[in-house]
């Protein structure tokens, strides 16, 4: 179980770590490539990691209460990033200039 989630930390850390070495492509395969990793790395803990938690693990229920716990933790620091994005953002259009701001949500994810 140890190796497996040190290789999954591993494969993860190294294609972060590809980003900064491989130069930014100009199609859009790239974004297809990055859905397919986040696919794949969804699947291998569905299907692997958490049944081999709950299966080793004695007390179902407190497994179930940290994976929610890190579900809404997630979401929580995802929220209060957006936020500070979008203050930062204002802050700096508002300094610079005195025009109207509209923001899209899809630009912050880029």
């Amino acid at each position: 179980m140890i190796l497996n989630l040190l290789v999954l930390f591993l494969t993860s850390l190294l294609g972060g770590v590809l980003i900064y070495l491989v130069p930014s492509p100009k199609g859009s395969n790239f974004k297809f490539l990055l859905v397919f990793a986040g696919a794949y790395l969804f699947a291998i803990t569905v299907t692997h990691i958490l049944p081999d938690l709950f299966h080793e693990h004695g007390d179902l229920q407190l497994v179930g209460l940290f994976v929610l716990a890190g579900f809404f933790c997630n979401n929580f620091w995802n929220t209060l990033r957006l936020a500070l994005i979008m203050a930062i953002y204002i802050s700096i259009i508002t300094t610079t200039t005195t025009t109207t701001i509209t923001i899209n949500r899809q630009q912050l994810y880029y």
